[in-house]
């Protein structure tokens, strides 16, 4: 008899389970041999959907042993398989993400029963249409597939990646143009940086990029100028705005050209406003939101992943401009100008409350980047423990001391910084403490020292620099 169609995904599902714990038993012997540094992901098992009984064979086939003799049951069964394969898709994300709640006031995945066959007189049948999918990062030279019909999103998104620890030491850009709702096109290259600084051994691990690279590559001046045209009228994004826009003002400081004038938003900003996660840097808020794993500090992959961070976000609020998408979330946009700049943050309303006599009034911003927030410190940081307290309640917030609390909103770890915070790793005592918050609902951010300090930078400025005639 032929092997029916349920029998035959059965067999795929264990195929999967068997070479999941294959690599894992592999892994495991590389880490112990020392053939592998460093902790490795495991993979986790598939969870049993417990497959039901096939329904009856007259609803779906012809024959209990799915051989078709018509076309309209050959449709009918492949509407059958994809709709298997989605709820067993279900299950399995409600599974690893232990059914979190990630978008606000949206729920999380929805639990599906089994599905009920078409109607008989669905003669002329057609697939379930499909959406975004996956939302695959392409190659730049690879076909972009299509966002949902009608969709109106359009922007521009960048990411900059640095040769050492100034900001205006750009090595290399990424952009890619979203227009109605899909990725149009994208670039990448190498930047001579302008502040000739250097290279700093942790910056070219995180990106791969050495001095060498940027021996024949083009200065920043003929950079910004292909850059500006590439994103033309759109309103900018960029994950951790505050960083991207900071450098690119950074950077014509170094070369002596005058600021763009650009109106951006930040996703981490939105994603902040709009999930529940420990972590919000890009590799985390991607996996949350389903986009496949990606080439985290590739300055090209960085900006595709941000569109498509955007995108997802958009889509959860039915958003069509980037304008709606910052009302939805109560986010405000950032703008530079010539002589001028504002930050792209959380909208929330002037504070009534009293200063705390602690410290002298004058000096306390009740408003602050803090305002709020209940911060935790774990692990050595380059300030003393004192200051960096301080700080937290001179800009608004107040301070824990111990492992986080239900009451702590922001956990500042030491002992991680951008290359190890990251999916997938082993944690500390209070790091696994702020996860098992996150995990009962509890809205707390894990941040390392260099997301502490830039959430303490200025959020607008002026500049005081003289500078070159413009471009």
């Amino acid at each position: 008899m032929t092997e029916s169609w349920i029998d035959h995904l059965d067999a795929l599902f264990r195929a999967e389970n068997e070479r999941r714990l294959a690599e894992n038993n592999a892994q495991a012997e590389a880490k112990k041999s020392g053939l592998a540094a460093g902790p490795y992901k495991k993979l986790s098992p598939l969870q049993d959907v417990g497959w039901p009984g096939a329904p009856a064979a007259s609803a779906w086939t012809s024959d209990p042993s799915c051989v078709l003799d018509a076309p309209s049951e050959a449709l009918r069964l492949a509407d059958g398989c994809v709709r298997l394969l989605d709820y067993w898709l279900d299950i399995e994300v409600a599974r690893t993400k232990k059914n979190r709640t990630y978008f606000n006031g949206v729920g999380g995945p929805e639990v599906r029963t089994w599905p009920s066959p078409l109607p008989e007189e669905s003669a002329s049948m057609q697939l379930p249409e499909q959406g975004r999918g996956d939302a695959s990062i392409q190659e730049e030279d690879a076909s972009i597939p299509e966002e949902k019909a009608g969709m109106t999103l359009s922007f521009t998104a960048v990411d900059f990646e640095t040769a050492n620890r100034s900001r205006g030491s750009i090595c290399s850009v990424g952009l890619a143009k979203v227009v109605d709702g899909r990725i149009q096109d994208t670039r990448s290259w190498i930047i001579t940086p302008p502040d000739g600084g250097g290279f700093d051994a942790f910056n070219s691990a995180l990106h791969g990029i050495t001095a060498s690279d940027t021996v024949n590559a083009p200065d920043w001046v003929s950079s910004l100028s292909e850059i500006l045209d590439f994103i033309g009228d759109d309103m900018v994004l960029a994950h951790n705005a505050g960083f991207d826009i900071g450098a690119l003002r950074d950077a014509c400081d170094f070369a002596g050209l005058e600021w763009p004038e650009l109106d951006y938003a930040c996703t981490l900003v939105l994603a902040r406003a709009m999930l529940d996660l420990p972590v919000y840097k890009l590799p985390w808020v991607a996996e949350a939101l389903n986009i496949p794993e990606f080439d985290h500090h590739e300055a090209g992959a960085d900006a595709r992943a941000c569109a498509l961070v955007a995108i997802a976000l958009a889509e959860s609020r039915g958003s069509d401009s980037v304008a709606d998408l910052l009302a939805a979330a109560g986010v405000r946009p950032g703008r530079v100008e010539a002589t001028s700049w504002v930050g792209s943050q959380k909208a929330r309303p002037t504070s009534q409350r009293a200063p705390r006599v602690a410290l002298v009034p004058g000096e306390i911003n009740p408003d602050g980047a803090m305002a709020g927030e209940v911060v935790c410190f774990t692990g050595r940081i380059s300030w003393s423990r004192e200051d960096a307290q301080e700080m937290v309640v001179r800009n608004g917030g107040t301070c824990s001391v111990g492992k986080p609390t239900k009451k702590t909103t922001i956990l500042v770890t030491g002992d991680y910084d951008e290359s190890s915070l990251r999916p997938g790793m082993t944690f500390g005592s209070k790091l696994a403490r702020a996860f098992e918050l996150v995990e009962q609902g509890q809205k707390l951010e894990i941040m390392t020292e260099d997301d502490f300090r830039q959430k303490l930078d200025a959020q607008e400025g002026h500049r005081n620099l003289p500078v070159a005639a413009g471009l």
